[in-house]
């Protein structure tokens, strides 16, 4: 019996070695992919994975360090490992907190910030060598595949009647650990979706893109996580705003949309607890300085969940403390360990935690992406067009959450902007048309350098 154990476990060992070995060599996108799904599987059983199994690190742990290493190998072995656009910003906020880091002395928090950023710009390398080989349709498809099982998770508690936390609180709905792996896994589905919609002469593809949009919006109304709501609200937004500039619509159909979708998003967000919150943001309106002093003592803790006196707290060390740490805060993650909860807001942490050197880096890497994803707003490359409103997703969402501090935004930050970028390259090596005025010829555009065909 010894025997045949230790014959079973040697053949797994060499399946698992060589197998590694095969993923290593071949394209980007079955490693790619691979991760995608497997990561959203993992994520769904968070009472297991993100238990300790080796020292204090869990499953999960253990996994993203696994897929770092395994990925960087990857792409040096297939000669692939290249700077791309975001490497300069990436490196601008990993150089912030590490001046902070060593101020504070918050050298365990600053690897784990390190491992963020390296995992977001593997990411970024790893879609963009994918897309090179011309996977880009496989990549949708895994997205596709991850957001759908993110859903099917959420129908299956539901239909079991087993909420995370009760049944009177459906933000926790599923086996996530937090309503934001649920939507911002969610929320990425609409990326697959709109892109499978686009493709021309496609019905089937078509189907299966609405059915990823039903999805992502029916899945998001159950998670109630608002911050993810209002942010696909800004994605559709600034998705139909760029439709209207490639000429897809008219002006009499944009406004029309435009107000339909006012009127539906307004239905389904402004709920009772919104209301509530649109009551707080009236009160905060009339009087800003009597709640927003900067102070540490809020004097209505609950306005606006509690932001406002976040604001007020964070602020309040900030301005109180030394030159030096208006220049690089309190440390890698050091606010929840002042205040007692980290920020809900991406700016306001690095700003207090990483100081103004932190700040600018992280707007630097902001407008990074918003240059390509405006730049590329009158593109018609599919990718383009589907991928390019997420920068609004970004930009709000960081606004009422920490999308930088959670893998799985990571994971979809770091899909989209392998896309952009793979789309600014593509739209860079165009040739320059002589055609110009034709009715039906294409048509060159200039755009911050950008020629984008039309």
């Amino acid at each position: 019996m010894e025997t045949l154990l230790s014959a079973i476990s040697a053949i797994a060992v060499v399946l698992a070695v060589g197998g590694g070995l095969w993923l290593l060599r071949a394209p980007s996108i079955y490693l790619l992919a691979l991760h995608v799904v497997s990561r959203v599987v993992l994520d769904s059983a968070s009472e297991v994975t993100y238990q300790p199994v080796l020292g204090s690190l869990s499953l999960m742990q253990l996994y993203s360090v696994c897929f770092i290493g395994a990925s960087g190998v990857h792409l040096l072995l297939l000669h692939r490992l290249r700077m791309h656009s975001y490497t300069l910003p990436l490196l601008a906020i990993v150089s912030a907190a590490t001046l902070s880091a060593y101020l504070s002395s918050s050298w365990m928090e600053l690897i784990v910030l390190i491992l963020r950023w390296a995992y977001i710009w593997i990411l970024i390398a790893l879609t963009m060598s994918a897309l090179e080989d011309d996977h880009g349709h496989q990549l949708m498809g895994a997205v596709a595949i991850a957001g759908l099982y993110t859903f099917l998770n959420q129908v299956y508690s539901i239909v079991t009647d087993q909420p995370k936390w009760g049944a009177d609180q459906w933000s926790f709905v599923g086996t996530y650990a937090h309503e934001s792996d649920i939507s911002f896994l969610l929320t990425m589905l609409v990326v697959p979706g709109v892109y499978f919609i686009s493709r021309p002469d496609n019905a089937l593809g078509k189907v299966f893109g609405f059915g990823c949009l039903a999805a992502s919006h029916v899945g998001l109304a159950y998670a109630a996580y608002r911050s993810l709501w209002i942010a696909t609200a800004a994605y559709w937004g600034f998705y139909v705003w760029t439709r209207y500039l490639r000429g897809s619509i008219s002006k009499r159909a944009f406004w029309v949309i435009a107000s339909l979708g006012t009127v539906m998003v307004s239905t389904v967000v402004l709920g009772p607890s919104i209301v509530e919150k649109m009551a707080d943001l009236a009160i905060f309106a009339a009087n800003p300085s009597q709640y927003l002093d900067f102070s540490g003592d809020a004097k209505r803790m609950y306005l606006l969940s509690g932001r406002v006196d976040l604001i007020n707290s964070y602020m309040g060390t900030y301005l109180n403390s030394g030159v030096h740490v208006w220049a690089a805060g309190i440390g890698p993650a050091q606010g929840k360990e002042e205040m007692g909860l980290y920020a809900h807001n991406e700016y306001l942490s690095a700003l207090v935690e990483m100081g103004i050197f932190g700040f600018i880096a992280l707007l630097w890497f902001l407008f990074r992406i918003a240059s390509d994803a405006f730049a590329l707003a009158k593109s018609t490359d599919l990718f383009a067009q589907a991928t390019a409103p997420f920068l609004m997703v970004v930009l709000v969402s960081a606004l009422g959450t920490m999308p930088f501090q959670d893998m799985r935004a990571l994971m979809a930050l770091g899909l989209v902007l392998g896309y952009l970028g793979h789309c600014r390259i593509k739209t860079n090596a165009q040739p320059v048309s002589a055609v110009s005025g034709s009715a039906r010829g294409p048509r060159v555009l200039q755009l911050e350098s950008v020629q984008v065909l039309q």
